[in-house]
């Protein structure tokens, strides 16, 4: 048997203190071991997780399940590793109130028939950890104008594109239907596509990609985490 590591990820609010928020959601993970390589995504076992610590449980019942939806090569660990995007249940199978997957599976369904096409444009823009971005000024704090960033090349304006570089290369490593990128307006501003691919016959589902898109996200920020 070949032992490998499943990454397990999920969306939660932010905590905020020791009160319970509705506020935008986030990607978490954690990694289990498995015994050998899942052969599809119904062989990978749901777990559990804390959702006390999350703001997505009460601390007298916090137990919540992580049901797989999907996976991917794991481009960060290699090897037979792999990612898996998972859903949030209640402890009796039903869908947790975060769980905006639940729905949305439902609406793809409804409209499969259409065989509907999805994309995404995912604008963000990188910050130091003193909570400035990137093209700030070392001394002042100053922004430059805006008009040199947009597509632009060169040190004085393209800030962060190391990051942006590697984690293309790792969704597409992953199998993501990453479709392009390219330099916002603000320095340090980038933004992903997520969709159709050129060339590609048979372009994947709506709810795959959204589920791309996500694991795009978390993977963006384990990219982000590891410069700073």
């Amino acid at each position: 048997m070949a032992r490998i590591l499943a990454e397990y990820i999920w969306l939660g609010p932010e905590r905020e203190k020791q009160e319970l928020t509705e506020t935008a959601q986030r990607p978490r993970s954690k990694a289990r071991v498995l015994a050998e390589v899942p052969n599809d995504i119904k062989d990978v076992p749901v777990w559990r997780f804390d959702g006390s610590s999350t703001g997505q449980a009460s601390g007298n019942a916090s137990d919540l399940l992580l049901k797989p939806v999907c996976m991917t090569p794991d481009p960060l660990r290699g090897e037979e590793n792999i990612l898996v995007l998972c859903t949030v249940l209640n402890p009796d199978g039903s869908p947790h109130s975060h769980n905006t997957r639940h729905w949305a599976a439902d609406a793809t369904q409804r409209f499969v028939r259409y065989e509907p096409w999805l994309g995404f444009e995912q604008e963000f823009t990188l910050f130091n950890l003193n909570g400035l971005p990137l093209c700030a000024n070392a001394t002042d704090n100053t922004l430059p104008p805006q008009f040199k960033q947009y597509c632009s090349v060169g040190a004085d304006r393209a800030f962060g594109r190391a990051i942006i570089e590697e984690h293309t290369r790792l969704c597409l490593a992953a199998g993501l239907s990453i479709a392009g990128i390219n330099g916002e307006v603000m320095g340090g501003q980038w933004e992903f596509q997520i969709g159709p691919i050129v060339g590609e016959e048979e372009p994947k589902s709506a709810l795959d990609t959204c589920d791309d898109l996500w694991l795009a996200r978390w993977l963006l920020h384990r990219v982000a985490e590891k410069h700073g």
